[in-house]
């Protein structure tokens, strides 16, 4: 819930003027990482959603994103301060126990985009995604490539451990959603005009059935 809130008020910098969106932004990334580690990673839609403004990195609100993620992380996880040592050797002791695997197996980091994110939306939806992806990267719309940088920092964040669970990428799904209804009501659109077997209602319904 955290991550998509978070990669939904990145997608509010371009379009809403002022450092109050910036503020909200960074205290969603901040709730994300205390949560859980790799959720930091929803930083990355909103460095991306602020550049894609046309904005320059040292704007000051992008830097009070920045230090406002950072006190809610410390408000969340108030130990990473108050015993630094402690927080330091159990941090250290999850990044040794996610590198070292689940007895023995690598799952690689194709793990994830092969299993999870493909069982999810089923096997022509995730072809379908996988070329609205593709599509975003030929076009480069400013709110599509923010949310694709947003699932893309998240899904890095877990696949880099041999340890893999599909619960990991469950953040990443609802994102991975909006760009295929995106994608297929893209699609769909070109299609219907060309098409003249799919311009009837009854068609349509059909195909969004089997679809389904």
């Amino acid at each position: 819930f955290w991550y998509i809130a978070a990669t939904w008020a990145a997608l509010r910098l371009p379009t809403t003027p002022g450092w109050r969106p910036y503020l909200w932004a960074g205290v969603l990334v901040g709730v994300c990482g205390g949560i859980k580690y790799p959720g930091a990673a929803a930083a990355a839609g909103v460095v991306a959603a602020h550049m894609i403004a046309g904005r320059s990195i040292l704007d000051r609100r992008l830097w009070l994103a920045g230090a406002a993620s950072i006190a809610t992380f410390v408000a969340v996880t108030p130990y990473s301060v108050l015993d630094v040592d402690t927080f330091r050797a159990y941090f250290l002791h999850q990044v040794d126990n996610a590198q070292s695997g689940r007895d023995g197996l690598d799952a690689g980091p194709l793990f994830h985009l092969l299993t999870t994110l493909r069982h999810g939306p089923g096997l022509l939806g995730w072809l379908a995604w996988l070329a609205t992806c593709g599509w975003i990267a030929w076009r480069r719309p400013a709110a599509h490539v923010a949310v694709l940088v947003s699932l893309a920092a998240g899904y890095a964040a877990i696949a880099w451990s041999p340890m893999a669970f599909t619960r990991y990428a469950l953040p990443l799904l609802p994102l991975q959603a909006a760009l295929l209804a995106d994608g297929v009501a893209r699609g769909w659109r070109w299609a219907a005009p060309r098409i003249p077997a799919i311009r009837n209602e009854q068609a349509q319904a059909s195909v969004f059935v089997g679809l389904i």
